[in-house]
């Protein structure tokens, strides 16, 4: 080159010139492909490898979601004794009637549209109950109404009997028989005869259950009547329209009520 005077950038220059384009191009892929083959487990080859897994992992957390829910006690029953549930309630509240109630020559049906009661293993504690009575009578005049609230506190003598006293109040209507009140010289209007008095008596109760939650209770029970026919709790005289009231007034006085009823707790 120094022979020929002439620098070697221009040499190097002429010879690129020289060079056909194509030569040049397969230069350059043949250095591509050298490093394609350089690195071969990095390219496309391992991505389809992975995607599989993926794919298979997927549609099988899938169909475990749609399998059915077996529950787990019903399952395995024995392992109840070492799992902590929540015990049933003691409480419960009831509806019941009387289909059959004896008051001295009068029949008597009551509905218990209300019972409040507890139920444990030494108790059956009828807490509260209140009914609606009324009486048939062949005389009509002597039909009567009755509104009674009580409560009975039973001890459970075996697993379905309980017994306990009866203690409560009631109100007593006879829509049929006029009266009024009179203290001294003053007297009120005229209205059908009513009183009210407290009850005290016994119950005898077989207790069933229904379910596993529920009790059918079958009860008889005596209570005596404490109203009044002849003055109110005010001391007012009543004065009967029927003059045979005015003289026995006994005819439609307090008695002793009988009776079987049934309850349905829930």
């Amino acid at each position: 080159m120094k022979l020929l005077g002439l620098s070697p950038i221009i040499v190097c220059t002429a010879i690129l010139a020289i060079i056909p384009p194509g030569l040049a191009a397969g230069a350059g892929s043949g250095h591509d492909a050298a490093t394609s083959s350089a690195t071969p487990s990095v390219t496309p080859s391992a991505a389809p490898s992975a995607a599989p897994s993926v794919t298979s992992s997927a549609s099988s957390v899938s169909a475990k979601s749609h399998e059915p829910d077996v529950p787990f006690l019903e399952s395995f029953p024995q392992l109840k004794d070492y799992i902590y549930q929540e015990p049933a309630s003691k409480f419960y509240l009831g509806l019941g009637g009387s289909p059959l109630g004896i008051l001295k020559d009068r029949e008597m049906f009551t509905v218990n549209f209300f019972q409040f009661h507890y139920f444990g293993e030494s108790w059956d504690f009828e807490i509260f109950n209140a009914s609606f009575g009324f009486t048939h009578a062949q005389n009509a005049t002597f039909q009567a109404n009755y509104f009674t609230f009580r409560t009975t506190p039973k001890y459970r003598i075996s697993e379905i009997f309980s017994i306990g006293p009866i203690l409560g109040f009631e109100f007593v209507s006879f829509p049929n028989i006029g009266s009024h009140l009179n203290n001294g010289q003053l007297e009120t209007k005229e209205e059908p005869f009513s009183s009210r008095g407290a009850i005290a008596g016994v119950m005898l109760t077989e207790t069933f259950k229904m379910g596993q939650k529920n009790l059918l209770q079958i009860s008889q029970l005596a209570f005596k009547e404490t109203y009044s026919t002849t003055q109110s709790p005010d001391h007012w005289h009543y004065i009967y329209d029927e003059s045979s009231l005015n003289a026995d007034p006994t005819l439609i006085g307090a008695g002793l009520l009988v009776m079987l009823e049934v309850s349905y707790l829930y």
